[in-house]
């Protein structure tokens, strides 16, 4: 369906104007179906007219709304460029220009496929119904030449239309397989879900190259397959069958009657020992690798939290945004950014930012922010961060006493800011 794929709910406020208008988008597809329904039963009861008009209004309102869907992730790319530079953005605007090209590809079908199929039944039944019909092939006022030249012209009209609606199929194919890839793509918006993503990501590089050592074993023993029971076997029959029957054997099917020949058994066992064993099984162990890398990122991911939470907290984010009128986080993100040296921020600093609209609005803001755990202010000495674990601490305290005893100084938060600062003023 043109809508397939759409972004699930997440924790950013683009992710949620997506999931609005997706909804929007349902409505108009709904809106389109209806309005193709009623060309159906105004053809049966003769307001062909009618019901064409409405199928095309309908038409146009749901590929607007499809092409309204996707100017948030235009916005959100040149908001990427601007924040961040093109080329520490390019991964995220390469993904939304790989979501809009999906869209374009929507579009085009759902432009080329709805007045197709407005004009499909009148075409065949002009084809069909009255130029092979009216064929009067018993008349003798007509040569026999102009009859079948008449007949091969309807017939090469009709073959016309039926490869247009191959071709829309083909395009539809790929559009649906995109958008099943659009949909792994976005469940990244939520570490708990982005298993499947994350862990293709982690595994790419070795994915690459297990799948140019298995494409490149499949072609040899192919080559081998072919050439030693092509003329016996008919699954060996041509190369091309052949690395459909090696694909096959890949997930542990054995060949029909494999154990007549000695050649064909030497040739199974060999392929199961090399690729079914040891490929595959290689395989398997870079995906568990990259699994257990993702697991292990969640559990240091200090943000985390259950699927359902996240969504219940961002929605009640949004609403409280809209009521106290916070500033959009990008926006506020983008000024605390430029504040690389503070520890902390609090109601002082969140005020005169100039962002808010009252200082109810700052008071709402920290008090909502401030349940959770991984936002509070992190407790510092005269030497940095307090350390909690108890074995940082002691290193930290022999440091200390070892560079004492040595005679070496060691500078505090206040020296340290300093020296920085008088680094900057002289590169200046």
């Amino acid at each position: 369906s043109p809508t397939a794929g759409t972004p699930m709910s997440g924790m950013t406020p683009s992710v949620t104007m997506r999931r609005r208008n997706s909804i929007s988008m349902h409505a108009h597809a709904a809106i389109g179906a209806r309005d193709y329904h009623a060309v159906s039963s105004g053809s049966a009861g003769g307001g062909q007219q009618h019901g064409e008009s409405q199928g095309r209004r309908g038409s146009l309102v749901m590929i607007t709304s499809m092409m309204l869907d996707r100017t948030e992730p235009l916005s959100f790319a040149g908001y990427m460029i601007l924040a961040h530079g093109l080329l520490n953005s390019i991964t995220s605007v390469l993904k939304e220009l790989f979501d809009l090209c999906i869209a374009i590809l929507v579009v085009t079908y759902v432009a080329l496929r709805i007045p197709g199929k407005l004009s499909s039944a009148h075409d065949t039944a002009e084809i069909v119904g009255n130029r092979l019909s009216n064929i009067d092939w018993a008349s003798r006022q007509n040569t026999l030449s102009t009859k079948v030249e008449a007949f091969f012209s309807a017939m090469t009209d009709l073959e016309d239309l039926l490869a247009s609606e191959d071709n829309l199929n083909r395009l539809c194919n790929v559009v649906l397989i995109l958008s099943v890839v659009r949909l792994i793509k976005c469940t990244s918006m939520h570490p708990r879900l982005a298993l499947l993503e994350g862990t293709i990501t982690k595994a790419w590089d070795d994915l690459w190259h297990a799948a140019l050592l298995i494409v490149l074993l499949m072609l040899c023993f192919g080559s081998v397959g072919t050439w030693r029971f092509g003329g016996e076997r008919p699954d060996f029959a041509t190369f091309e069958v052949s690395l459909q029957t090696l694909f096959t054997m890949t997930f542990g099917e054995f060949p029909d009657e494999w154990t007549e020949s000695r050649d064909m058994q030497a040739f199974t066992v060999f392929y199961f020992l090399v690729v079914f064993l040891l490929v595959q099984n290689f395989l398997l162990a870079v995906i568990v690798e990259a699994y257990m890398g993702v697991l292990k990122d969640n559990e240091d991911l200090e943000t985390e939290q259950e699927f359902w939470t996240d969504i219940f907290t961002s929605v009640r984010a949004h609403w409280m945004a809209w009521r106290h009128g916070w500033p959009t986080p990008y926006k506020l993100g983008s000024v605390l950014d430029e504040w690389k040296a503070r520890n902390s921020v609090g109601f002082s600093d969140l005020l005169r930012t100039g962002m808010f609209k009252s200082r109810e609005a700052v008071s709402s803001f920290v008090y909502f922010y401030s349940d959770y755990s991984f936002l509070k202010p992190i407790p510092y000495d005269e030497y940095g961060p307090e350390l909690r674990d108890d074995k940082e601490k002691l290193a930290h305290d022999l440091e200390i006493r070892l560079a004492k005893a040595m005679n070496i100084n060691v500078p505090t938060l206040k020296e340290q800011a300093l020296e920085c600062e008088e680094e900057v003023r002289a590169r200046r």
